[in-house]
């Protein structure tokens, strides 16, 4: 085998096909990782293999994924002092080393026994490679083996194209995340609401029905599309087709109430967009149009929330990974060791204050200059069981 092809370009062909598929399957990110050792150990001898994240704002890589020598293990984060894996974190590059038993972790730290706790033995050949999400390291990818030579040029180039599968992964389950987080705090608030509120996706499901919208609906435990839904406002759905491509109608329930309907495309109107249904009482509790508008204000909050952190974020990683990283190096009598802290400092206040918007429950405003009011982020934001900004 020479260092710029593999003896079998098929077996690499099918590796890469069988990870691609795998990771299509609606299994747990654990075992698509674990289903990436198993391919990779078809092309050469894995005696070591883990996958873990950067948490920039602790300082350190959490394990999605160890085997060492066939075992796995669910270790705790670990801030390591690998002057290997540092590298490879600092310069965004692929690491490959050859012999490194003697010449780099004679006298340093190895990040298998930092994680591990044990006195695992020391690999002679290392390829580690960074998952990069845009120009910022979100992770990396070690393969760990005890022979001399075991891994290619075409090894790293292989598993340049795997990080950045991985990279899609995880930023998918970020999303997934995040998504959740936002979705159970934004109903928090409309459950606060006295009229119904739903979320209609554009295959007809519903989505999500505030605690209003479930009283109007009936038996809303068993409620999964918005035919089931509208039953008991005698809604058929060819009256639906009418009303979620409208902005405003008007139907009877089979009590003889009144509804007024709003339905509003949720983010671009595309075939794939949700729309949000509110429906309001006409008579003797209706409800006032500063109400109504509230449900505008938040949507609009929360829609500058979600940019906020989404712009912010990615910026905000790699300044407190590498200011975390320079930190580690130099010492405190070094001319910018106070320079880097108070940098390391306010990057994570800043990251504080974007979980806090991200926690934004009500909305509050405090007098600013003369005639202008702006949010009170501390009376607005829900901040039981965290850690203040």
């Amino acid at each position: 085998m020479e260092n710029g092809t593999p003896d079998d370009p098929k077996t690499v062909i099918s590796v890469l096909h069988e990870i691609t598929q795998s990771m299509r399957m609606k299994h747990d990110s654990g075992k698509w990782f674990r289903q990436i050792y198993v391919q990779i150990s078809r092309l050469c001898v894995v005696d070591a293999f883990f996958i873990a994240q950067l948490n920039a704002q602790a300082s350190a890589l959490e394990f999605s994924c160890l085997i060492c020598d066939g075992k796995h293990y669910c270790v705790d984060p670990i801030q390591t002092r690998d002057p290997l894996v540092l590298s490879t974190l600092n310069s965004k590059q692929v690491t490959l080393k050859h012999r490194v038993d003697a010449v780099i972790y004679g006298k340093s730290d190895f990040i298998l026994s930092e994680a591990i706790g044990m006195n695992c033995k020391t690999p002679i050949s290392v390829l580690y490679t960074p998952i990069m999400l845009d120009d910022t390291v979100i992770g990396i990818i070690g393969i760990l083996n005890h022979d001399a030579n075991n891994f290619t040029d075409w090894h790293a180039e292989l598993m340049q194209v795997i990080s950045g599968q991985v990279a899609v992964k995880i930023y998918i389950d970020r999303l997934k995340a995040n998504a959740a987080e936002l979705m159970q705090q934004y109903g928090n608030v409309l459950d606060q609401m006295p009229y119904g509120i739903g979320i209609i996706s554009p295959d007809r499901n519903v989505q999500f029905m505030n605690k209003a919208m479930q009283s109007i609906a009936g038996d809303a435990n068993n409620i999964r599309t918005c035919d089931e839904l509208c039953r008991n406002v005698r809604h058929t759905c060819d009256q639906c087709v009418q009303f979620l491509e409208e902005q405003e109608s008007q139907i009877t329930d089979y009590a003889g109430r009144s509804w007024h309907i709003t339905s509003q495309v949720l983010g671009p109107a595309t075939a794939s967009a949700s729309r949000l249904l509110i429906f309001r009482e006409i008579g003797t509790h209706d409800i006032p149009d500063d109400e109504f508008l509230r449900i505008e204000k938040f949507k609009a909050v929360f829609s500058l929330v979600g940019a906020i952190a989404h712009k912010l974020n990615q910026p905000l990683t790699g300044i407190t990974c590498y200011s975390s990283m320079i930190l580690e190096d130099i010492n405190e009598d070094n001319t910018y060791y106070q320079e880097i802290c108070e940098i390391d400092s306010q990057a994570h206040r800043l990251e504080a204050l974007i979980r806090k918007f991200q926690r934004i429950t009500k909305l509050e405003n405090i007098d600013y200059l003369s005639e202008t009011e702006i949010l009170d982020l501390d009376k607005s934001a829900d901040d039981r069981d965290h850690d203040g900004a």
